[in-house]
């Protein structure tokens, strides 16, 4: 698990002496690297020829041309330093592409223990949860997506249909096909966007829209891998230990795939039970 976030955190570092990102930005804007840092360092009046040799012969202890120069180039890198690193350290903390190098808190979803097995802890105000825990890259995959999509037509507010995030911790593929999936808020693109994924047409692949700022903010947040990581989490400490896709009707887990129609037949039971308990 560390290892993932580790490899997914690396892509989006930025370190102050990252020259790439600086020709980046250098030519987005049509400058050079050299036009970029001086327009951030300030402008300056030139040194003064007194200023250089006093500093020369302070540092070198004499007013030899070579010390002069040396005296020169340290003036001018000490006084435009701190501009320099504010320009730095202000390109560091306005992009949205860095990621902490630590472990996320404690999954914050309610699973208790009960008889040797994870259980989801149903509040009064929860309804049914029918959670399917599984990812993107896998034989079930597509039709796991389809009866989703079915059972969310079928049932609408009656139950919570929720799809959740469970892979193996070394599996760097299907954890950024978590972090862009976690990104599409709306049911329909995420249906849209895992159905494509799925496919094994290659042509019918998609991924993000790069050019949608807030989707591309939202998958280089660490509070995105985090809500990933919560997921498989969750998915451990109920039970599920390998790739397979599982679920959870109600409180129970269920590992294995499950059918549509025998899926069906149990959320009607709860129903029915959940129905009976309430005088309904």
């Amino acid at each position: 698990r560390a290892e993932i976030v580790q490899s997914t955190c690396r892509q989006f570092e930025i370190d102050h002496s990252n020259p790439l990102l600086l020709s980046r930005m250098a030519r987005s804007q049509g400058i050079s690297v050299a036009e970029l840092m001086k327009r951030n360092e300030g402008s300056f009046e030139p040194l003064s020829e007194t200023a250089i040799e006093e500093e020369a012969r302070r540092q070198y202890g004499d007013g030899s041309p070579i010390s002069l120069l040396k005296a020169r180039i340290g003036l001018e890198a000490k006084r435009r330093l701190p501009g320099r690193m504010a320009f730095l350290e202000g390109l560091r903390e306005n992009t949205t592409g860095v990621c902490r190098l630590s472990m996320p808190a404690p999954p914050v979803v309610r699973v208790r223990e009960e008889e040797g097995q994870g259980r989801i802890v149903i509040g009064p105000e929860d309804g049914l949860p029918v959670y399917y825990f599984g990812h993107l890259r896998c034989r079930h995959c597509r039709r796991g997506i389809e009866i989703l999509e079915k059972l969310k037509a079928r049932y609408g507010e009656r139950v919570r249909i929720e799809f959740r995030h469970h892979f193996p911790d070394t599996w760097l593929l299907p954890f950024e096909d978590a972090l862009d999936a976690t990104c599409q808020a709306d049911p329909r693109h995420f249906f849209r966007f895992a159905r494509t994924r799925v496919s094994k047409d290659p042509g019918s692949q998609i991924s993000l829209d790069k050019n949608d700022g807030k989707l591309e903010e939202c998958r280089k947040d660490p509070r995105t891998a985090v809500r990933v990581l919560n997921d498989t989490q969750e998915a451990l400490r109920l039970g599920f230990r390998d790739a397979v896709p599982s679920w959870v009707i109600g409180e129970r887990p269920r590992r294995g795939f499950q059918g549509e129609a025998l899926l069906i037949e149990t959320i009607e039971k709860q129903l029915r039970r959940s129905s009976t308990q309430t005088g309904g």
